[in-house]
């Protein structure tokens, strides 16, 4: 399945890569991986997006 996970569990990462998740990026918020499973690992959604190579966007005007 083409697609980009993101997922602080060890249990979420497992289920992405069970239907073949392309990009699985584990973002732990509390505990740290025990498996390590995860296509990525990243310190906080900032980082994943520059690993996953996701372009910020901005607004020039707000959005109603």
């Amino acid at each position: 399945m083409d697609g980009v996970a993101l997922d602080d569990s060890d249990l979420g990462v497992k289920a992405a890569l069970t239907v073949r998740v392309t990009k699985v990026t584990q973002v732990p918020d509390m505990v740290l991986s025990r498996d390590l499973m995860a296509h990525h690992q990243a310190a906080s959604l900032d980082e994943a997006r520059v690993i996953l190579r996701f372009v910020a966007v901005q607004h020039t005007k707000p959005v109603t």
